[in-house]
């Protein structure tokens, strides 16, 4: 859901603004082209890497640094976005939904939404 989908829209919004339509495209193709070139190259190896053991520590040492990495912008993000009693109830109320239920991030943000605008009211 976060990536990478936004990051190429994101990308071919900033290359429209400063280039025009060319400038969307190169852009967009310029943050996607080389991750789906690695995909395709890598993909028919991925048996051999997976049954590598250094390939497999490498890949386990890089997911947790990912995950620490992730973590660090949630951190971030809470500081800026949790401010009040009535921010933290809404953000502990999304991440026990979050764990509970799998719903979609679009109704879940579309809930705290509605919910900022009745306990702000």
């Amino acid at each position: 859901m976060i990536t990478p989908g936004p990051v190429v829209i994101t990308s071919g919004f900033v290359g429209y603004l400063v280039a025009g339509q060319w400038g969307a495209m190169a852009a967009a193709a310029g943050v996607f082209v080389p991750v789906y070139l690695v995909v395709i190259f890598v993909s028919p190896f991925f048996s051999k890497i997976a049954a590598n053991q250094q390939a497999r520590a490498v890949l386990h040492g890089v997911t947790a640094a990912a995950t620490g990495a992730i973590a660090g912008a949630v951190y971030g993000l809470g500081r800026r976005a949790v401010h009040d009693y009535t921010t933290a109830l809404i953000a502990a109320f999304a991440l026990a939904i979050s764990i509970r239920w799998k719903i979609s991030e679009p109704i879940l943000i579309a809930g705290a939404a509605v919910a900022g605008v009745l306990l702000y009211h």
